[in-house]
């Protein structure tokens, strides 16, 4: 049986996060929930939930928040958001990018052709950048 469900994936991420980074991530969301810890070269990352909302944090190895990304329910975005990214299609899934310097929107669209995109806008909607997605 282990050869077909691994343990891993039945028990789940075992990440623990050291003090100074789980410490500055439950001060800047101290409702968070189900929190699953990764640990990647150059940061730690947290997904979790928040208000019923899924985010994802990004976090240096002393804790300094980099930024969150928030999953977006597509009917909320502002209507310079939607008006610029529907020029390519039908909006499929949207993320909120908050960072220090500034907020982003990264967005997937689908045109006629089923081709999709990967749209990055800032906030009054101008287009930063734009990749097809194979």
């Amino acid at each position: 049986m282990s050869e077909v469900f691994p343990g891993s994936l039945l028990e789940g991420n075992k990440i623990i996060a050291p003090v100074p980074v789980d410490k500055s991530f439950k001060t800047r969301f101290p409702g968070a929930i189900n929190i699953e810890w990764f640990r990647f070269e150059d940061m730690y990352e947290a997904v979790f939930y928040e208000n019923g909302t899924e985010k994802i944090c990004k976090l240096s190895y002393e804790g300094e928040w980099i930024e969150t990304r928030t999953n977006l329910d597509t009917s909320f975005l502002e209507l310079k958001l939607k008006a610029s990214a529907e020029q390519f299609g039908e909006i499929m899934n949207s993320i909120l990018i908050e960072s220090e310097d500034l907020n982003k929107y990264e967005l997937i669209t689908r045109d006629r052709q089923l081709n999709r995109f990967l749209l990055l806008l800032d906030e009054s909607g101008e287009v930063i950048n734009i990749q097809q997605i194979v």
